[in-house]
């Protein structure tokens, strides 16, 4: 509609020739699509986003959410049906941007992290002692909002603050396990001097839902069932201040709060 409307539409088709599983498609289908209406710079720009695609879970990937995953996991790939957005941003001139958005996403065999029950009858495997976690897979639907306010004021000076907030519908499992209902973060970027620069960083995950089991030596595992345990929030905070002697050599000093 004269240059007002943009739009980009397209897709990604993942093939795959040996399925380990029932549970993945052979083929699989995935949109890409972008919408919005009006230049970049108004004061009111509404947007559309749309994306998925295939997850192969590797055990490097996951494991760097969790670093006490079991080594041996039955893998299956994860089918991000959709994810999208709709939502708005505003500009202002005085270096004002604002985001607000709906986001909304559909997985189908999405991974839950799950603790292992202490199991007496395997021999020879330390991490069936109760001391590490596995995967349950289960369909999962996310929604919520979002919102993003930034302000760019001269000189290379910057302060941004986004939160979202998280709605889960799970088809088997009663948890969402290991999931927030909320995440906010903040970062903050002060030039003081010509070549001084302070910096600070801030993240907020909210209350998560974790799978507790009872932990006792020779129990079996059909009697130590999953019970619901919440995990506290967690805040994380880091501050820099840096020095840069010129283009090639920079001196910092850096502090990290967990």
């Amino acid at each position: 509609i004269i240059n007002n409307f943009k739009y980009k539409i397209g897709g990604t088709i993942n093939y795959m020739f040996n399925q380990s599983n029932e549970l993945t498609p052979e083929l699989f289908f995935s949109p890409k699509i972008f919408l919005s209406y009006g230049q970049i710079g108004e004061r009111f720009l509404p947007y559309l986003t749309l994306d998925g695609g295939l997850d192969f879970n590797r055990y490097f990937s996951l494991s760097l959410y969790n670093p006490y995953l079991a080594p041996t996991l039955n893998l299956i790939p994860t089918q991000t049906i959709f994810s999208g957005e709709v939502g708005f941003k505003s500009f202002f001139d005085s270096g004002v941007e604002f985001r607000f958005a709906t986001h909304f996403k559909q997985q189908d065999n999405a991974p839950f992290f799950v603790r292992y029950p202490y199991d007496p009858s395997v021999i020879n495997q330390g991490y069936r002692l109760a001391n590490s976690f596995g995967l349950e897979y289960d369909n999962l639907f996310t929604y919520g909002i979002l919102t993003e306010f930034s302000y760019d004021f001269n000189d290379d000076n910057l302060i941004r603050f986004s939160f979202a907030q998280f709605n889960y519908e799970t088809e088997n499992i009663d948890h969402p396990w290991n999931l927030p209902d909320f995440e906010g973060n903040l970062s903050l970027g002060i030039k003081i001097q010509k070549k001084i620069r302070f910096n600070l960083s801030g993240r907020y995950i909210g209350v998560r839902p974790s799978a507790y089991r009872n932990v006792f030596p020779n129990l079996l595992p059909e009697n130590s069932p999953i019970s619901l345990d919440l995990v506290p929030g967690i805040f994380q905070l880091k501050t820099e201040v840096n020095y840069r002697y010129n283009k090639d050599w920079q001196i910092y000093i850096r502090n990290n709060i967990n």
